[in-house]
């Protein structure tokens, strides 16, 4: 993670609910946290391998945690 420092003077943007942004300069809405960590996917059997059963069970891995979704993929 790297961290990095956003300041934002008072009343330039709104959330959702119609609230000013509160002054820049506040220690708790200054800093934020970046992921610059690239995810990966992991296939077994790898990728190009050879010799592999044609019925072979396959999986996939993540190189991070990740959350279940709702979502739908065609």
């Amino acid at each position: 993670m790297t961290e990095a420092v956003i300041s934002v003077a008072s009343g330039r943007f709104t959330d959702a609910a119609g609230n000013a942004n509160a002054d820049g300069a506040d220690a708790d809405n200054t800093h934020i946290r970046v992921d610059t960590q690239l995810r990966r996917l992991i296939f077994s059997p790898a990728d190009e391998a050879a010799d592999v059963f044609a019925r072979s069970e396959m999986s996939i891995g993540f190189s991070e945690a990740v959350q279940r979704s709702a979502a739908a993929f065609n």
